[in-house]
């Protein structure tokens, strides 16, 4: 497969027909004759070792950012922080679980389940509280009669717009509490990510652009935007050239009393 589509072989502009097919095939055994014969005149072999996938370069590359990655994780999402005994917390969204919550001992509850099927598979009857509960049902579960009760959202607000029949029942099913949390600014794990796009365009609906601003207008710059906004001086630059070019900018668009906020980066010192 090396050879087809390497240099002389069918993919590099010859195409792949029934006659260059033809040729090609027939050709394979001149060839492996003439290559022995070049190894043997100048006393070079080139041979390939049978090596596991884990051994190349790429795999070794891709398991050392894979480390980092997790590495970084963990380092924001410590398991070893000071915690009460016996406290059940889940490490991506630090949601804490209480009395209901027995996913730790998920072994135990499916071996006294496995005890009561035998022998009664006739006459079985699951009980919902011999359940393993995971710590994803407290963010899906609501307050019913004083009994949480976990529900999907969405399918309860689907329910109730079909049954409802007018605006005014519509508005008195929603005085009850319908959601754990809000949807639209949580989903199922955690927070919603946010869309600066989506919030630039709602701010233009609430306040039109204007082309002219008062005298007493103030200027608060993302540096992110800058790195975007701003062309870097002919190569080669300093480093104050480039700076000074940054500089130049803000106070020729914004004015000197502009503040720029760098919020993307660590409070120590870094070039960026």
């Amino acid at each position: 497969m090396r050879s087809m589509k390497t240099k002389g072989g069918l993919t590099t502009g010859r195409g792949i027909t029934d006659s260059t097919l033809s040729t090609w095939i027939a050709a394979l055994p001149r060839c492996i004759k003439m290559c022995e014969a070049i190894e043997e005149f100048t006393g070079v072999k080139s041979e390939t070792s049978e090596q596991h996938v884990d051994l190349r370069d790429s795999r070794i590359t891709r398991d050392h950012q894979d480390l980092h990655t997790f590495r970084d994780w963990l380092s924001n999402h410590n398991p070893f922080a000071s915690r009460r005994k016996n406290e059940l917390v889940a490490l991506a969204t630090g949601l804490l679980g209480d009395d209901s919550i027995n996913c730790d001992k998920a072994l135990e509850i499916g071996r006294e389940s496995m005890e009561k099927v035998n022998g009664s598979f006739g006459y079985l009857k699951l009980k919902r509280k011999d359940k393993v509960t995971p710590l994803s049902t407290l963010s899906r579960s609501i307050v019913v009669r004083d009994v949480r009760v976990e529900v999907s959202p969405q399918q309860l607000f689907n329910r109730i717009v079909c049954v409802m029949k007018s605006e005014d029942c519509l508005k008195e099913a929603f005085t009850y509490e319908l959601a754990p949390k809000p949807p639209c600014l949580f989903d199922d794990v955690s927070l919603r990510k946010t869309n600066k796009s989506e919030l630039a365009k709602r701010l233009e609906s609430y306040f039109p652009c204007s082309s002219t601003s008062p005298s007493d207008t103030s200027y608060v710059l993302d540096g992110g935007y800058l790195i975007h906004a701003v062309n870097w001086p002919p190569r080669p630059a300093t480093y104050e050239e480039v700076c000074n070019s940054y500089a130049s900018y803000v106070e020729r668009n914004y004015g000197i009393s502009c503040v720029t906020v760098f919020d993307g980066y660590r409070g120590d010192i870094s070039t960026k």
